[in-house]
């Protein structure tokens, strides 16, 4: 996406070509994310009508058998709080039931069975009204208020294009404000174009451009101190705009270009971990003998041995240019190869633990097959195998998602206590302790 923005901005002279060219780049950014939000929320929908016509339909299997199964009884035996909290449970749904509700349900009328399921089916279609609002604005990052939203039971079309129209109003706003002073992403836009004055540009400036656009803060509530705090968020989302410059391209081609972008990130990141090792290590006028002897193996086989005992006793900040590349070169892959191992072993404690509780339910469990009429060995080594191929799955997804946002933190090292200071705090504690005992 970079070169494909420079190309595009290396043709523009002024500041301000260049602002509205970044404003018809953002709004197409918002228009790329908000076709995909409209048919991501159109599927979900979907998918949670058809969740609700089978919740539906299994209590209301549950009501029948219960309703039908129940035997009726004189009023002086009956007890209307045992069947009313019996309702509520086949239901799965508080209810109002009275007691005249009660005596026509004993009865069998089916005037009160059909009020009762329709009661249930209102109060199920509302939890998952709820629910669905819930993880609509949660997904958009906005709020969609459901107030002045009228609808009747079960009409999820009518649900579905209310979202509809409401996150393409949304979306929409967001893409107006670009154009006034109002807009965080407009001023962000024009404190960016400051940095693109050189030409030709660097992959680097469009990158810096892209991050500092989309960066933006939000006023929000510390759930643990309940304290107004300062939010960082991400006011553009690129990743669907992307999406689309990769329209028609080969699965193949882009796997590549992805490889070679994360072999590009693995070599930055190294050089940089080399670069803070090597600066650290200067302060410190350390010299090379001192490291530790693996490492001091590692850079003797990467420097010539007729140089390197001459480099061996010198302070590594009075090395030559030459050997400090050397140097950050091997401490880089040394810090890095540290940090994937501990990516990688983490992940493995923590996910070998769960997949080891997993299997002890799955063992208490697996006797239950034998009622379905299938063998609880076989379906034990069934769902074992897939199981430890979903912990490899998870492994690997887990190293993924955190080996480019690792880095390595330096200790605070604590102060150094003199010989005196110690004495006389020995003698403090001392004193403390006599003061005690007199006591």
């Amino acid at each position: 996406m970079s070169n494909h923005l420079q190309e595009k901005l290396e043709n523009l002279h002024n500041e301000e070509e260049k602002a509205e060219f970044l404003k018809r780049f953002a709004a197409e950014v918002i228009q790329a994310e908000a076709a995909y939000v409209e048919s991501n929320i159109a599927e979900f929908i979907e998918h949670t009508s058809l969740n609700y016509e089978t919740q539906v339909a299994e209590r209301f299997d549950s009501l029948d058998a219960f309703l039908d199964g129940f035997v009726e009884s004189s009023t002086e035996e009956f007890d209307e709080k045992e069947f009313r909290q019996q309702v509520q449970n086949y239901a799965h749904t508080r209810l109002q039931i009275t007691r005249e509700d009660i005596d026509r349900l004993i009865n069998g009328d089916r005037g009160a069975i059909k009020t009762l399921k329709e009661q249930v089916k209102a109060g199920l279609f509302s939890t998952y009204l709820n629910r669905t609002a819930f993880t609509i604005n949660k997904r958009i990052g906005d709020t969609i208020n459901l107030e002045q939203f009228q609808v009747s039971t079960g009409d999820w079309p009518k649900v579905k294009d209310f979202y509809l129209t409401e996150i393409k109003r949304l979306f929409n706003q967001k893409s107006d404000a670009l154009h006034t002073d109002q807009s965080e992403i407009a001023r962000n836009i024009h404190v960016a174009v400051k940095n693109l004055d050189s030409n030709p540009l660097t992959a680097q400036q469009i990158s810096t451009a892209l991050f500092s656009i989309t960066a933006g803060k939000r006023v929000a509530i510390n759930p643990q101190n309940h304290q107004r705090v300062i939010k960082n968020i991400n006011l553009l989302n690129y990743v669907f705009y992307a999406a689309n410059l990769l329209e028609g391209r080969k699965p193949g081609e882009i796997i590549q270009d992805i490889l070679t972008h994360l072999q590009n990130i693995s070599n930055s990141l190294q050089q940089i971990f080399g670069t803070f090792e090597v600066n650290r290590l200067a302060q410190s006028e350390v010299t090379i003998q001192q490291l530790n002897p693996t490492l001091v193996g590692k850079i003797q086989a990467a420097i010539p041995p007729q140089s390197f005992d001459q480099v061996v006793h010198q302070p590594i900040h009075d090395l030559s240019p030459e050997y400090q590349t050397i140097l950050k070169s091997v401490l880089g892959k040394e810090i890095q190869n540290m940090l994937h191992r501990h990516v990688l072993l983490n992940n493995i404690n923590n996910l070998w633990i769960e997949h080891l509780t997993q299997m002890e339910a799955l063992r208490v469990s697996i006797g239950l097959e034998s009622y379905a009429q299938r063998d609880p060995l076989v379906q034990y080594k069934n769902r074992s195998t897939d199981m430890f191929s979903e912990l490899l799955a998870n492994i690997r997804l887990g190293v993924m998602s955190q080996i480019f946002r690792l880095q390595p933190v330096q200790r605070n090292t604590g102060t150094q206590v003199t010989p005196e200071q110690k004495q006389n705090t020995n003698q403090d504690s001392g004193k403390s302790k006599k003061h005690r005992r007199r006591r």
